[in-house]
């Protein structure tokens, strides 16, 4: 199934899936394109859209190698 979405560039879209794609949809719009690949009923897709942060973090584990 692949889910394109098209929100206001502030705010962010997530779904179900793997997001395949962003790109500018016009000057004020972002465009979307989230996949799944596996089996899914269709009422189980949903989409959330905010101003959501994204970050990485990188765990050391000390102790036996």
């Amino acid at each position: 199934m692949r889910i394109n979405l098209e929100v206001p560039s502030k705010l962010k879209a997530i779904s179900n899936g793997t997001l395949r794609n962003t790109m500018p949809a016009d000057r004020k719009f972002t465009r979307y394109e989230w996949f799944v690949s596996y089996p899914i009923n269709n009422y189980n897709v949903t989409f959330y859209l905010g101003n959501y942060v994204s970050f990485t973090d990188t765990a050391i584990l000390h102790g036996e190698p």
